[in-house]
């Protein structure tokens, strides 16, 4: 097996890669989406006046036609709260929301989410997933380390209603001291069901702090992907996904990239955004989203490793499906949730994106981006997408 500090070499920011089953980089072009369109819900845009932004985790009832999307408001900008919504777009026809209805986050105690610095819990909600097993919604937090709360992964009604918050494993307990566990916002930030709703899928942004350090402009990081019971949070699979490097940034700007969500192809194949950003010379963030797949066929099982950092293990292997800078017009900003959507006229499958403007009036309103997904199917998209 190879040791992990092979895949921290320095890449080119524009270079386009694919792995192979060993997990040794090499050229390739991915193949391509075909883009539908892009819109864009104002800030305003939203029912009984509450904002619409930080929009993180979007996902799709196909029964019930329904779409539900989360925030990552921390109470500041109105109260922590999901929305369902109706979406309609097809061939030709870009995306377009007639319709949102917004609910509140609750705490198990039937309360709802404060600011952060009041003691209690705050909200950074990330992703939301609908369960079809049970028709609950399923809803992941960052946690709040200022007030000593670890990542968090709660179910609840498709009002909003709180229903339990699952028991992690202790991987994901957060440490005040910061010796273990995961970093301050930068822990659970996707989510997705496999096996029909029996097994969950969890994935962080960044390495835990035992696993190593976080992407670097020259080397990249390794993070957990994580199968629990989506009922008792037992810990079921785990195996390690690599990130790339940032890239070329300028030393003296903030610059990061992590894994902003997943989603499930099949049981053993998923997409996952890997969303890179660079500080600008007015403090925002210009973005680098790109869309890869990674199969957990020839990973190695890391579950019992308490620490990544120098291990021997085989992280899943990777192959980029689509950078989202290739969009120009409009440009792209922060993707932070995709779903499967409906079947389109041509029978392909489609996939729908939303962006999270962190309520920033200096970037783009945030944005819904639909793809024809070019395939009949999952074992199709797998295929022509995903390394064999």
């Amino acid at each position: 097996m190879m040791n992990m500090r092979r895949y921290r070499k320095s890449l080119a920011l524009l270079s386009l890669l694919v792995c192979s089953a060993t997990g040794r980089a090499v050229a390739a072009q991915p193949a391509p989406l075909q883009l539908i369109g892009v819109s864009a819900i104002a800030r305003d845009g939203g029912p009984n006046g509450v904002p619409v932004g930080g929009v993180s985790g979007i996902d799709y009832d196909p029964q019930a036609r329904r779409w539900y999307m989360i925030s990552d408001d921390r109470s500041e900008h109105g109260a922590a709260r999901f929305w369902a919504a109706d979406i309609a777009y097809g061939l030709g026809k870009p995306p377009v929301l007639t319709r949102m209805q917004v609910f509140s986050l609750h705490i198990e105690d039937g309360r709802t989410f404060p600011e952060p610095g009041h003691g209690r819990e705050a909200s950074d909600a990330e992703s939301i997933r609908f369960d079809s097993g049970n028709g609950a919604l399923v809803w992941s937090s960052e946690g709040d380390a200022r007030d000593g709360f670890g990542p968090a992964v709660r179910r609840m009604t498709i009002a909003g209603a709180p229903i339990a918050k699952l028991t992690l494993p202790s991987v994901f307990r957060f440490d005040p001291a910061a010796r273990g566990g995961p970093r301050s916002n930068l822990s659970i930030e996707g989510l997705t069901f496999t096996r029909h709703g029996h097994v969950l899928w969890l994935s962080l942004e960044a390495p835990l702090i035992r696993d190593g350090p976080i992407a670097s402009r020259e080397s990249g990081a390794d993070v957990r992907f994580t199968a629990v019971d989506p009922r008792s949070g037992a810990l079921l699979h785990q195996y390690a996904y690599h990130l790339e490097p940032i890239g070329p940034a300028p030393q003296d700007r903030l610059a990061d990239n992590g894994v902003s969500e997943i989603l499930a192809i099949d049981n053993s194949h998923f997409l996952v955004i890997e969303r890179s950003g660079v500080q600008q010379n007015d403090k925002e963030f210009l973005f680098r989203p790109r869309l890869f797949c990674a199969s957990t066929r020839a990973a190695t099982p890391v579950g019992e490793l308490a620490s990544l950092h120098d291990a021997h293990v085989r992280p899943m292997p990777k192959r980029l499906v689509f950078d989202f800078t290739t969009v120009t017009a409009p440009r792209i900003d922060n993707v932070e949730g995709m779903t499967w959507g409906p079947d389109l006229a041509n029978g392909h499958r489609s996939l729908l994106f939303v962006t999270d403007n962190d309520f920033s009036t200096k970037r783009p309103p945030t944005q819904l981006i639909a793809f024809d997904a070019s395939a009949h199917s999952a074992q199709a998209f797998a295929r022509a997408f995903c390394p064999r």
